[in-house]
């Protein structure tokens, strides 16, 4: 016989949790109906097909608006504020970025630009100036009569004390303007809440025809256990720090209601409403009632040898290949007038194995050996790089015609663009997979149900290139998918106790309703709360790149030669993994 693993780490317990006095766990509850109001869908609007237009050359920016983002750790319904510019270049010297919002160029017929001038609260995590005051350009479409108001100043924690402003200015026949996030709000115990965009929400589209799609990649990403922190020296560039609170502020108030959060108090005494009935526990939420149980158990995992290690359950790995092209997930965006707003867009999600053609440079060489510390110094990748779309991802009554990626299995034909903020849900069993077929690491695949992506579309003047800044992606999974997900990386039985361990885990800290629809707050928790912040770039992709990938396997033999083998036998007090050298 020989050993083949210690698999019992005190550093991943199972915690017994006080209902009363575990004040360090925060989540979700979720039983709203938030994600169901996601699901009106309204009629396209007449517009030209978008193979037959060109796509726009970079003019003016808007009555020389500009958006501000300000580099601040995120504490409450923070998203991420973090330099990237064009990916024609490496990235941004400077410490505070300046990034465009969406550029017209239409200019006949353009006339003064209206005032706006909001200022930001104090502690808001996005802060939004556009300075188009009397006497400004306002460079869009014909006809424009006033530039746009834009929106008032917003309040701190998030925005919910700001103050009033149109954020519909092309209902008044002007032009609209950028805005911050409009959905943190006040709860009717006076408490912040980092709240969540629903259909409801979208507003008559500017005028503008529709451009090419574009197709963007995530390049940087956080879910629980990092913060990101300026270079030294090059404030430019950002590294991810260790930071076990993290995840209580990434993600969005799903269930609309606070369970339990540290930012929410009446007299003295934590506001305690719940969605959902869970008799095992109370998990609690995150601040501004944030929901993201699955972030604070990948931040448990991140830490505890036996599964960050052996299995790359680390953000920092993801985060690099990304960086590098290794593997992530690509949006396509159609049917889109390229402004401010569009109550109509199309919103496609698709699985990526990476760049066609990797560069030279590695995070790891193998899993077993150290991931590369200076990662974040190599030059990202650039836009006309094509990336493989994976064939899993594509609907099979997708039109096979043209030249543009076919249609996803996981699409939004119903999302909108508001304030430049774009907002879509994806089809429940929606696919999250980070996959690693190209990697040392093998990456992670989740299920998601009622999920909601925003964020917020940013054009470069200079280059014409499109990014996404400041996203938040939040859902709910259900454990059995999750464990699946774990098993995926080999993680199976072989894993004896750390596996009985993260079974239990996944049990006990249930704090949502896996679908929308009206239910009692009796109804038992069936799902886990999940929240992502992040960013991306645009890449190149066409119908060329869709490529058949490996399909995931079940409890296949993990990546790391030192995690135990399958088909070893547990010892009888599930730490250690033996295999008979015959089973060698």
């Amino acid at each position: 016989m020989r050993n083949v693993g210690n698999v019992g780490d005190p550093r991943f317990p199972l915690r017994e949790t006080s209902v009363a006095n575990d004040d360090e766990y925060a989540s979700l509850d979720s039983t709203s109906c938030v994600a169901d109001s996601m699901g009106v869908r309204l009629a396209k609007k007449a517009r030209g097909s978008p193979q037959h237009e060109e796509r726009r050359t970079p003019g003016l920016v808007k009555g020389g608006r500009q958006i501000f983002f300000r580099k601040k750790p995120m504490i409450k319904n923070r998203l991420l504020s973090v330099s990237y510019a064009a990916p024609l270049v490496a990235l941004v010297a400077a410490a505070c970025s300046v990034f465009q919002p969406p550029v017209s160029h239409d200019t006949s017929g353009a006339k003064t630009g209206g005032s706006s001038n909001g200022s930001g609260g104090a502690d808001g995590g996005v802060h939004v100036t556009t300075n188009g005051g009397a006497g400004g350009t306002a460079q869009h479409e014909a006809g424009a009569e006033t530039g746009g108001k834009g929106m008032g100043g917003s309040g701190g924690s998030g925005g919910g004390g700001g103050g009033s402003a149109s954020l519909d200015a092309s209902t008044e026949g002007g032009v609209s303007g950028p805005t911050g996030p409009w959905w943190p709000h006040k709860t009717a115990d006076g408490c912040e809440s980092a709240g969540m965009p629903t259909a409801n929400d979208r507003v008559k589209s500017d005028p503008g025809a529709t451009i090419s799609p574009i197709y963007l990649a995530m390049n940087r990403f956080r879910i629980g256990a990092v913060d990101e922190s300026p270079v030294p020296n090059n404030p430019g560039l950002t590294y991810l720090t260790p930071d076990p609170n993290a995840w209580k502020s990434i993600g969005m108030d799903i269930d609309g209601v606070c369970t339990r959060s540290a930012t929410c108090e009446v007299n003295d005494k934590l506001v305690d409403d719940r969605a959902c009935a869970n008799s095992q526990t109370v998990p609690f939420d995150g601040n501004d009632c944030i929901d993201n149980s699955i972030g604070n158990i990948f931040n448990i995992a991140a830490t505890a040898p036996s599964i960050g290690k052996w299995f790359g359950l680390s953000e920092n790995d993801w985060n690099c290949e990304m960086w590098r092209g290794g593997f992530s997930n690509v949006f396509k965006i159609s049917n889109y007038n390229g402004q401010y707003n569009d109550d109509s867009v199309t919103l496609d999600l698709y699985t990526s194995t990476g760049l066609q053609t990797l560069p030279q440079w590695s995070c790891r060489t193998t899993i077993d050996q150290p991931l590369a510390t200076d990662w974040y110094t190599h030059a990202p990748w650039i836009q006309k790089e094509h990336w493989i779309i994976s064939q899993d991802s594509i609907s099979l009554s997708a039109d096979p015609e043209g030249t543009e990626v076919p249609d996803s299995k996981w699409q939004d034909p119903a999302a909108y663009v508001r304030g430049g903020w774009l907002v879509a849900q994806f089809p429940d069993a929606s696919w999250l997979w980070f996959d690693g077929e190209r990697t040392p690491v093998p990456g992670f695949r989740e299920i998601i149900h009622r999920g909601v992506v925003a964020f917020q579309l940013v054009q470069d003047p200079q280059s014409g290139l499109w990014s996404m800044q400041n996203g938040t992606l939040a859902f709910v999974a259900t454990p059995n998918e999750m464990l699946e997900g774990f098993s995926q990386l080999g993680f199976c039985a072989n894993m004896c106790g750390t596996f009985a361990t993260v079974k239990d885990y996944l049990n006990t800290y249930q704090d949502s309703l896996s679908t929308s629809s009206p239910a009692p707050n009796t109804t038992a928790c069936n799902a886990l709360s999940y929240g992502m912040v992040f960013r991306g770039a645009q890449i190149s992709a066409d119908a060329s790149d869709v490529t058949q990938t490996q399909p995931f396997t079940t409890c296949p033999q993990p990546r790391h030669p030192d995690a135990p083998r399958q088909g070893c036998t547990c010892s009888s007090d599930g730490s250690t993994c033996t295999l008979a050298d015959a089973g060698k």
